[in-house]
């Protein structure tokens, strides 16, 4: 990537200088990286040794590198990451669908997510930019010119999402670059590079099973929408995991759920209306029913005033997010509270942290813990 220009009146050891200090921040080169030797760099542009030397030295002056005991080469120094960071530093927010569909898909959740990035990036002093991948149909050729000119921008990126598809170059070629500290929300990576901020799902679920327990619970259904498999892209939602751990935290409480208590893939009224249908005509039913998110909960609760069965009085009913939907339905509904917008501060302090602190490829894993929003009593 390295042209001089003989026709330019810049003289050439700064052309080469400052092609040098570009490509170093463009490509986030870590500290110990070994520089090509004056011979190499001469020969390959057909420049006098001196030439590169000073430009060599214009770098060391700048310190951006550095000698090391015991070795005649250059390497990039340790202080060269404080001095690439961009001017105006930026964290890259990755959306794979527009704006108005996160909105949609994600209800208020999406907005507390991403209103927890921007406002503590804004306290870091740092600006966001909404990241969106290039067409599938893109070249591998453009999808790299894209990413390299993107990660020159930025700090980080966090992502809420992938485009839901096996071998999806664009995706692959930013996740798995190692110089650019990248950090997944509510979800987990296949790639060994990448952090998370996650809900510890454990904190809030012993809560609500303890307190089933002091009311009298002993057996427990679950009503369950149908979830998207592990996928190569390596963008693994977490809720995937949230049920076996809701499931182990009651057990653990001695509160039973058997599997035909379990009405899955109710993603509608109507399915899940046939399903707990067939749960509340057997001989032994559950007291009490987890449901994996609030818009469920919301839907089951439709079924059973449709029935005449009395939330709490009945049964009890509860959810997972704690949306404000959950807080204004008659009655209210019990909801373990996941802090989506302390996630995304938490996002935003680990992406700055990263790129200040981490080694390349460095990742970490951070749990905010869940608590348990009551109402009305449980009976």
């Amino acid at each position: 990537e390295i042209t001089i220009d003989r026709r330019s009146p810049e003289p050439f050891h700064l052309q080469l200088s400052k092609n040098l200090k570009d490509i170093i921040a463009k490509y986030r080169l870590e500290a110990g990286y070994a520089l090509p030797s004056e011979r190499q760099l001469s020969n390959k542009f057909e420049l006098n040794r001196n030439t590169v030397h000073r430009a060599y030295e214009s770098l060391k002056d700048k310190g951006f590198v550095s000698h090391r005991a015991g070795s005649r080469g250059l390497y990039i120094s340790d202080n060269a990451k404080k001095l690439y960071q961009p001017s105006y530093p930026c964290i890259g927010i990755l959306l794979t669908c527009t704006f108005s569909d996160f909105m949609l898909r994600g209800n208020r959740l999406g907005m507390n997510y991403l209103s927890g990035v921007v406002d503590r990036a804004n306290e870091l002093n740092h600006s966001t930019m909404i990241v969106n991948l290039p067409p599938l149909s893109e070249s591998k050729e453009k999808v790299l010119e894209w990413r390299d000119d993107l990660i020159s921008r930025l700090t980080g990126i966090i992502y809420f999402g992938d485009r839901g598809i096996d071998n999806d170059f664009a995706f692959e070629s930013l996740v798995t670059y190692k110089n650019l500290p990248q950090v997944f929300v509510s979800a987990s990576s296949l790639h060994d590079n990448v952090s998370s901020v996650n809900t510890d799902v454990r904190t809030g679920a012993m809560a609500a099973a303890e307190l089933l327990r002091e009311n009298g619970h002993r057996k427990a259904g679950m009503i369950l929408p149908s979830f998207n498999t592990k996928r190569k892209s390596g963008f693994v939602n977490i809720s995937i995991d949230r049920q076996t751990i809701i499931r182990e935290c009651f057990e653990s409480c001695g509160i039973m759920v058997q599997s035909d208590w379990i009405a899955r893939d109710c993603n509608d009224l109507e399915t899940m209306s046939c399903q707990l249908d067939n749960i509340m005509n057997l001989d032994d039913t559950p007291t009490v029913f987890w449901c994996q998110n609030d818009l469920t909960a919301l839907c089951a609760l439709d079924y059973f005033k449709a029935r005449n069965i009395k939330i709490p009085d009945d049964i009890s009913l509860f959810g997972f997010d704690d949306i404000e939907e959950a807080t204004q339905s008659d009655p209210p509904l019990t909801s373990i509270r996941a802090g989506t917008y302390t996630i995304g501060r938490n996002a935003a302090d680990l992406v700055v942290d990263l790129f200040k602190n981490a080694r390349p490829g460095e990742s970490r894993k951070v749990q905010i813990p869940t608590s348990l929003s009551c109402r009305p009593v449980w009976g």
